[in-house]
């Protein structure tokens, strides 16, 4: 059997001290929400209202609204409890299965950035990414 050179024990020290220290940075930053994602003016969805983009529009109370963008046709947004919703020009819902809804305390995020790119978030995780036109934003939440 052969014995481990003092040589390879300062190795594998300094491997596994540098190991620990990359983990405990990363745990602190992550704790300081380095990852969590971008959010511009902040807007919480409480009645009919309009912003300009860059913006966040955020509604923990509604579980449906319409968004209008410029001269882009109207979306409607819609979520249900029992894990499904729906992102549409139509009125009437196309429903898509999302493990992340839970029964109730569900938040919605929609993040237009200035370019026309929107994000958006059921409960942090992304459900539905698409392009808006440009312009100010007009939004109208639904009564459950």
């Amino acid at each position: 059997m052969q014995s481990v050179s003092p040589r390879m024990w300062r190795i594998l020290i300094a491997a596994l001290t540098l190991t620990i220290i990359v983990g405990i940075v990363s745990i602190a930053a992550l704790w300081t929400g380095w990852a969590n994602p971008l959010r511009d003016e902040l807007v919480i969805l409480s009645e009919t209202g309009s912003a300009s983009p860059p913006f966040t529009l955020e509604t923990n109370r509604y579980l449906a609204f319409t968004l209008i963008c410029g001269d882009s046709p109207a979306l409607h947004f819609a979520l249900r409890g029992d894990g499904y919703y729906s992102v549409t020009e139509q009125p009437e819902p196309d429903w898509k299965e999302f493990i992340h809804i839970k029964h109730t305390d569900n938040t919605l995020y929609l993040r237009v950035n200035i370019n026309g790119e929107a994000v958006f978030r059921i409960n942090e995780e992304i459900a539905w990414i698409g392009m808006l036109n440009r312009g100010i934003c007009f939004f109208t939440p639904f009564q459950d």
